[in-house]
């Protein structure tokens, strides 16, 4: 084998890899027990590494003769040379939505403020204290948007969006509560949204009031459920959030009056959770919000005329590579809505990074927690 038929090799290894890896993607994104996931996990993961070895030993070779193989490496070669190129060029061009006007951030390293990195208990914790990880570091984002038809009375609304927590151990709990503390260091918000995963173990439902207590709010707070909430005793983590004050939508809509103005606000807990919401008969004049664990519910909240939604579950990918960016995304629709803010006439979608997971790894793509400034947008504005 010639250094051609090594290159050749390892740019088919590219498009393979890439192709089982959105397989991967697609399946996680589905409402699969974990026990079952996990297992596919593995078997994807010997697919894609047993393939230079193939290569190398001859086996593609041999098969180019029959048409299947030939015609997979086609594709592969295709997907490493075209689509991803493309897909790269579409994510770097992508432009920002005309409705922000601002974004500001601020990252508050916290194993710095503490002295030490609480890397905690977690099974997976040895993970937390590889080099360069950066799970410890939380980046505060700040984003004000303009939108055409917000009543002139919520000039200035402010929401706090939180996702992802995953309480399992890792990081400790005092993390947890320097970022609940911080979250309402520049003021309390007037609404707080909470759209899912909180615990990844039975125990640590005892973390949800004491952490959320500390948070403060003018209005109202709502909240939904994600998938490790689904195999982590649904119930209790309702009770949980109820008992520290906040409104658990489920697949449900529900209202609330702001400022002289009623606000609409729809949950979707699926595929997970069932039956999934009904369409809203609320008065189309009302400006209406959305909480969504996966962004895989867009198609929804455009179809509800939810105006802002608000979504977590991919992590932006928790790795991401320069230039390429994330790698592994739990969506149907794959890297598309790995993270930040959407143009998805008439919704705008807030996909947030999450500020931790059962695997705590972040490379390039920090824990987040983000506030929304709403101002009003005037007819010379648009």
């Amino acid at each position: 084998m010639d250094a051609v038929d090594v290159v050749r090799g390892l740019v088919a290894w590219v498009g393979h890899a890439t192709i089982w890896l959105v397989l991967l993607n697609l399946l996680y994104s589905q409402p699969i027990h974990k026990r079952w996931l996990r297992t596919l996990r593995l078997i994807d993961a010997v697919i894609v590494f047993s393939f230079p070895g193939v290569w190398l030993g001859g086996v593609w070779s041999d098969g180019l003769n029959l048409p299947i193989i030939r015609a997979y490496l086609w594709v592969c070669w295709g997907v490493a040379c075209l689509a991803i190129p493309t897909a790269t060029l579409l994510r770097l061009t992508r432009r920002t939505p005309r409705e922000q006007i601002r974004r500001t951030s601020q990252i508050v390293d916290y194993a710095k403020e503490l002295g030490y990195r609480p890397v905690g208990s977690w099974k997976n914790a040895y993970l937390a204290r590889l080099p360069g990880n950066e799970v410890f570091e939380v980046e505060f984002v700040r984003i004000d948007l303009a939108l055409a038809g917000l009543p002139e009375a919520w000039d200035g609304l402010t929401i706090l969006h939180l996702t992802d927590l995953h309480f399992c151990g890792t990081p400790e709990k005092v993390f947890f509560e320097r970022v609940f503390d911080h979250c309402i260091h520049d003021g309390t918000p007037d609404i707080v949204v909470v759209t899912g995963d909180l615990v990844d173990t039975d125990e640590h439902h005892e973390w949800i009031v004491p952490l959320f207590r500390r948070l403060r709010w003018r209005e109202a707070a709502f909240a939904i459920l994600g998938n490790h909430d689904y195999w982590q005793q649904r119930d209790a983590v309702r009770s949980c959030l109820a008992e520290a004050g906040l409104r658990v939508l489920g697949n449900c809509w529900d209202s609330v009056e702001i400022r002289g103005h009623r606000l609409i606000v729809g949950g979707h807990e699926g595929p997970w959770f069932d039956p999934p919401p009904e369409d809203s008969h609320h008065s189309s004049e009302d400006f209406r919000l959305g909480l969504s664990h996966t962004p895989d519910n867009i198609n929804w909240a455009r179809k509800n005329g939810i105006r802002l939604l608000f979504c977590g579950h991919n992590h932006g990918g928790q790795i991401r590579l320069p230039l390429f960016g994330s790698l592994f995304v739990p969506s149907r629709y794959s890297r598309r809505y790995d993270a930040g803010l959407f143009d998805c006439r008439p919704t705008l979608m807030y996909v947030g990074r999450g500020l931790s997971g059962r695997e705590p790894l972040r490379y390039r793509c920090r824990p987040e927690v983000t506030r929304f400034c709403l101002r009003v947008k005037h007819d010379s504005e648009r």
